[in-house]
């Protein structure tokens, strides 16, 4: 019984990667070319194999429109992520790039808790229960773990309260 293992790749050259501060809920892997990120995606997993990877593909750098193409129709692969490399030269760019790494945080870990969920609903008409089990205890940890980055601690909603009741 093969059971599915979401495993995040991370695509562009060292220095865009380096530049870059993402938090991952899951295992990544890094394809600095264009070679390495087509054999990551492409790997024909052994009969043996108990532990069958898919992939949700951050493009960090652009690639063409033949491998956007083929990533997008590979059944290992459940999600692409493109973002456009944003010069930086103020502190307004920085600020929209840190907001949308966090986006892109909460969107991948959406995306993995929603491929977790329906793999356990698969397992679940195949009546194979612990597989189910490990798929939503997956899936539960990814939301609390997505919701500990965002917390808002209890000062800052007395603060927010406060703030509110002297302006409103």
């Amino acid at each position: 019984m093969a059971s599915f293992e979401p495993i995040v790749i991370i695509f562009g050259s060292n220095k865009t990667i380096a530049a870059v501060h993402l938090r991952l809920p899951v295992s990544c892997l890094f394809a600095f070319d264009v070679e390495s990120l087509e054999q990551l995606v492409d790997v024909t997993p052994q009969l043996s194999d108990i532990c069958l990877q898919r992939y949700f593909v951050i493009l960090l750098d652009s690639i063409g429109k033949d491998l956007l193409k083929r990533l997008e129709t590979n059944h290992r692969v459940v999600a692409v992520y493109r973002r456009d490399l944003m010069c930086v030269n103020s502190q307004d760019q920085v600020n929209r790039m840190t907001n949308s790494f966090r986006q892109l945080t909460l969107d991948l870990t959406s995306d993995i808790v929603r491929f977790l969920t329906l793999e356990g609903e698969k397992q679940i008409k195949l009546e194979r229960i612990s597989l189910v089990k490990i798929y939503y205890q997956q899936a539960r940890v990814l939301k609390e773990w997505a919701m500990s980055l965002f917390k808002v601690k209890s000062m800052d909603i007395n603060l927010i309260f406060r703030f509110h009741r002297i302006v409103g």
